[in-house]
């Protein structure tokens, strides 16, 4: 019988709350795994929907599965460095808990890191709506641009050494996010990691009405963690303008989506005077849409600088959309 102390070779982390028998399918999904030499940490986050007692039942069956309870919520950032800290495998994988992985994530993830220069590794992924699923979503793409930037973690395998030296997911004397914590550790990781892509299709995740993180993204507390969190990376991106220009937009778009107009603006012409080259109109329509239709075309192109301040006069009977 394994003792808790035993590390396996891989750590996997599973956070949920109220995902009832959603949870239960990626649980599942890890017990399939060809790869059969694992642990997995499943971090209840406050859970008020019983679910808890049915994940306690399938750890009773199963040795490999701990299941850790938090008493107050704290988000899916906190929930994950519950299950980090818990455990000590040199090799860390996640998993949402909305989310199930193919039956060779493991290996596949694995097979990949046999070049001792590989830190990470990340797998297609593809969406599920009802019985519909949809085409791999492939990172190669985005990787040529952004080569450290995810918005999915249920494909990804990483050494424990450098996820730690990078803080983990909620590094000492910082609040735990809601919103960005994905693009936050991609971020806290530039210079640290060397990530190979896998092409093969390792997760599905599941299109669902129930509550989740990115619910949040509508709102004031979403703008504020982007852009901190784009302020706190802000030297580490200083050698990627086009992925900084961007997430600069991106705070901008989050704040007139609240309607916080004055500051969403100034952040769009911070966005276009870090943006090397290119159209200033189509830059902010692709990524931040909102904030041409509420200052018009006339006033993008003109603007010079954040020092500009643009006129907001057209603002006032915009209707946000």
């Amino acid at each position: 019988m394994r003792s808790v102390a035993d590390p396996g070779l891989v750590d996997i982390i599973l956070p949920t709350r109220n995902r009832g028998p959603v949870v239960l399918e990626a649980v599942r999904s890890v017990q399939a795994q060809t790869h059969r030499d694992w642990r997995l940490w499943i971090v209840d986050d406050a859970s008020s929907d019983g679910s808890d007692s049915s994940l306690v039942r399938e750890a009773e069956a199963d040795e490999r599965i701990t299941v850790l309870r938090r008493t107050h919520r704290g988000g899916p950032a906190a929930a994950r460095q519950t299950g980090l800290e818990a455990g000590t495998a040199p090799w860390v994988a996640l998993i949402d808990s909305d989310d199930r992985w193919r039956p060779r994530r493991l290996q596949a993830g694995l097979d990949a890191t046999d070049d001792p220069r590989t830190d990470a590794v990340f797998g297609a992924h593809q969406w599920q709506q009802g019985s519909q699923l949809g085409a791999p979503l492939i990172p190669t793409r985005q990787w040529k641009r952004f080569p450290f930037v995810t918005n999915n973690f249920s494909t990804i395998l990483v050494k424990r050494p450098i996820l730690e030296a990078a803080g983990g997911f909620v590094p000492k004397g910082q609040e735990p996010l809601w919103t960005c914590e994905h693009l936050d550790l991609c971020l806290r990781l530039i210079g640290r990691w060397r990530v190979t892509v896998v092409p093969e299709p390792l997760a599905i995740c599941v299109a669902h009405n129930n509550d989740r993180a990115s619910d949040r993204f509508g709102s004031l507390q979403a703008a504020t963690e982007l852009d901190r969190t784009r302020r706190a990376n802000a030297d580490r991106l200083g050698a990627y303008p086009e992925v900084l220009a961007r997430l600069t937009a991106r705070s901008a778009a989050r704040y007139a989506q609240v309607r916080q107009y004055r500051r969403a603006l100034a952040l769009a012409m911070t966005a276009l005077a870090v943006r090397p080259t290119g159209s200033r109109v189509q830059f902010l329509r692709t990524e931040a849409p909102r904030i041409v239709r509420v200052v018009g075309d006339g006033v993008v192109q003109g603007a010079r600088s954040p020092r500009a301040r643009p006129s907001l006069r057209s603002s006032r009977n915009a209707t946000p959309g």
